[in-house]
């Protein structure tokens, strides 16, 4: 047989045994490079924490320590007190989506006080910018998006009295702000501000004649630096991930798409259905941290088709579904303007979203520590750290 001539080429055996040796070593560099990527995300998204810790903290030296993103402070001028009542500043019933919004998106908006602290110029940014232009504006800057939650998306909902529609699909926030810090005590603001007015954007803490429903903060606490207790143990923002998994009450719903309200008008914003803010990794029934994929977490009843809401907004960790407790991750800042990551139960010490001296009663109210129907925490996390525990109050 003649030898082979240079020209002559592969032969067709050659040609396979090469692919075959480059899908081999694909297959085994491909899990390095994805770990890779996922920590090079992780380190881009601390980074971005980091940055808004810095801005928060220009922003409470600028304001006498007031913290943004609260209706008591950044969202003040958009309401009045009339008749007792929590009204929008203009006395308006409603401040229509595509009406001017004066700085923020709505009472919670803390992205819009931050970027203006930042040195942020933009059109957006104006007073005289729709609410829907300056969420685009939001979604769109680096330094409000973790790169893990490229492609979270968003759909219009009915929620919260607004009844905004049509407004088609929008990114969604990566951050999200704990509510808890940002609200006052019920019995703080004069008149109670009555409930059909927007008690949500005012206070969390509820008095009800079964006891605190989510929590009592301590007397006289004011969304103000020095009120919340060490800035090193509070969280300011943490990767969120609000309305994209639900699950509530029974039903087989679950929302991959997040549900939003968006205009000026206070009435519109309360906590539910606010995208800026969720009461916490620690409370039961968050919109923004499910872990009702682990055993004992899903109350009896509630149908979370075979999903881990952990996906989400933990997303820094392993990306398998249904793995033990603590192998997911989000990132936090904090309100001493330090960031890093928390494992899914470490994240769940409701001493991280609330203020010190909040006081939980009750949490072993029935066979899932609920009270008033919610739970209160994560039935994992208080078997193991709190088991005994019917009344907490947090350092």
């Amino acid at each position: 047989m003649p030898d082979k001539h240079p020209d002559d080429g592969f032969t067709l055996v050659e040609l396979l045994v090469v692919v075959g040796i480059l899908s081999m070593l694909i297959s085994l560099l491909l899990p390095s490079l994805n770990k890779a990527r996922q920590a090079a995300n992780r380190v881009a998204c601390l980074a971005n924490l980091r940055s808004l810790g810095q801005a928060m903290m220009i922003y409470t030296v600028q304001n006498s320590g007031y913290l943004p993103g609260s209706g008591m402070t950044s969202g003040r001028h958009l309401w009045q007190v009339v008749g007792g009542k929590a009204v929008p500043a203009d006395s308006t019933p409603a401040i229509d989506v595509n009406g001017f919004a004066p700085g923020v998106n709505e009472c919670a908006d803390w992205a819009g006080p931050l970027a203006r602290a930042m040195g942020y110029q933009s059109t957006e940014l104006q007073s005289d910018t729709d609410p829907i232009a300056r969420y685009r504006w939001y979604t769109e800057q680096a330094i409000f998006r973790c790169p893990s939650n490229e492609g979270a998306l968003m759909t219009a909902g009915t929620g919260g009295g607004g009844g905004y529609t049509g407004l088609g699909v929008l990114a969604g926030m990566s951050y999200t702000a704990a509510a808890c810090f940002l609200t006052i005590p019920y019995n703080t603001y004069p008149g109670n501000v009555s409930a059909d007015g927007f008690l949500n954007n005012i206070t969390w803490q509820r008095e009800t004649s079964g006891g605190s429903m989510y929590g009592v903060a301590p007397d006289g606490y004011i969304p103000k630096i020095s009120k919340l207790g060490k800035g090193s143990g509070k969280i300011f923002l943490a990767d969120g991930a609000k309305r994209t998994y639900f699950t509530k009450g029974g039903t087989t719903a679950i929302w991959h798409a997040q549900q939003y309200v968006l205009g000026t008008a206070p009435a519109d914003t309360v906590n539910t259905y606010s995208v800026f803010n969720d009461v916490g990794a620690f409370w039961g029934d968050s919109q923004s941290y499910h872990r009702e994929a682990i055993p004992g977490n899903c109350d009896a009843g509630i149908d979370f088709q075979g999903l881990d809401g952990r996906l989400a907004a933990y997303r820094h960790g392993t990306q398998r579904p249904f793995a033990p407790a603590g192998s997911y991750l989000i990132n936090a800042v904090f309100y001493d303007g330090h960031a890093e990551s928390l494992d899914d139960l470490s994240a769940s010490n409701p001493s991280l979203w609330v203020p010190k001296r909040t006081r939980f009663s009750n949490t072993t109210g029935g066979a899932s520590n609920q009270l008033g129907g919610v739970k209160v925490i994560w039935t994992d996390y208080k078997n193991k750290f709190l088991p005994t525990a019917t009344t907490l109050v947090v350092d």
